[in-house]
């Protein structure tokens, strides 16, 4: 590992984990609050569904996942009144004041990030060679405003949200074992949930890893299109200084075909993107699929109607928080492409032939 120290700033490879420990004050408290803003999210959630149906088997009792406290309703006819109180001040106080601090500590984080790097680089520019400087200025005003802001905003947001979602997701697992294991769902129900969910989970894996490679091939064509269109836009502005009338046209009208031409090329990116999207759109529907498929497969008449949709919903936020973290997929690609330019560009600063990665 690469270490460079100097009165004023210290830096080691690789530059996000130079990046946390510089942050890390404040970024650790903002996982702690972030995991508990999860915690409470699906505390209520549960507790809510489990509470508002007789034949549960956790009835009357507020389960706080490490230990379950009874409300003794059948001594306390208030008892779903403790109950609501106990649920708004965790909302209160463990979701809606931790989510206000979290979203603060997040935005100190990214602003933190966005200082240091930017220090870092000018740091280097003051350290490095005048010749090197000037052979790379516009290199490092692009890094410096455009990619450090973007890399420090996404190294924080991404990893915050995938460890949200990834919580999420453990919990609600967690809470939908409580259903599966419930002596009052039928043991076909609890069959066709088992392979409802790894149908699903299997088709939303499948059709990723099939999309994934073409939506990095088309949004690289959408970039070069745009690249390719401005550069255009440049060209005929330019040439409106002629003073030949009919050259000034002909470049119009070779601009205008560009357009419609581009325009076209739109068109068809729109429908595979909303093509890309599809299993995103499904979602919502997935309590209704397995609506139907209890009806047509177990009990036609609906006699346990709510609990199968409690145990739907559950099915879904599932599949929410999974689509979340696919979601970060394409920006940890953009991650990885910022740190290295400004890798390589640091290294140039530093005018060294290669940087060790701790």
């Amino acid at each position: 590992m690469v270490q460079k120290k100097t009165n004023q700033i210290s830096f080691t490879f690789p530059i996000w984990w130079w990046l946390f420990r510089k942050i890390r004050i404040l970024f650790l408290p903002c996982l702690l609050f972030s995991f508990l803003i999860c915690y409470f999210s699906s505390l209520i959630r549960f507790n809510v569904r489990n509470n508002f149906n007789a034949k549960n088997s956790n009835y009357g009792q507020l389960d706080w996942i490490f230990y379950k406290q009874d409300l003794h309703q059948r001594t306390d006819p208030q008892w779903h009144l403790r109950l609501l109180i106990t649920l708004l001040l965790c909302f209160l106080f463990g979701v809606l004041v931790l989510d206000f601090i979290c979203r603060f500590l997040q935005d100190c984080c990214i602003n933190l990030n966005k200082l240091w790097l930017q220090k870092l680089i000018i740091y280097c520019c003051f350290k490095t060679d005048p010749l090197i400087f000037e052979r790379q200025r516009e290199q490092i005003k692009e890094i410096i405003f455009n990619d450090a802001p973007r890399l420090a905003h996404h190294l924080v947001s991404v990893f915050l949200e995938s460890f949200k979602n990834s919580v999420g997701i453990i919990l609600e697992i967690y809470f939908l074992h409580f259903f599966l294991k419930s002596r009052n769902l039928d043991p076909q129900i609890k069959l066709l949930a088992f392979n409802f969910n790894l149908i699903i989970i299997l088709f939303f894996l499948i059709y990723i890893i099939l999309t994934a490679r073409l939506q990095r091939k088309k949004k690289k064509q959408l970039i070069k299109q745009n690249q390719d269109q401005n550069k255009q836009i440049s060209q005929t502005l330019n040439g409106f200084s002629a003073s030949n009338q009919s050259e000034k046209k002909a470049k119009l009208t070779a601009f205008f075909q560009l357009c419609e031409q581009n325009f076209q090329k739109l068109k068809i990116y729109s429908w595979q993107e909303s093509f890309f999207s599809l299993p995103a759109l499904l979602i919502p529907g997935l309590s209704l699929c397995f609506y139907f498929f209890y009806y047509c497969f177990t009990n036609s008449d609906f006699s346990g109607a709510f609990n199968i949709y409690l145990l739907s919903l559950c099915i879904q936020s599932i599949f929410w928080k999974l689509q979340g973290l696919f979601r970060q997929i394409p920006k940890c690609h953009e991650i990885y492409s910022l740190h290295n330019n400004i890798k390589k560009l640091l290294i140039k600063l530093l005018n060294k032939n290669s940087l060790k990665i701790g």
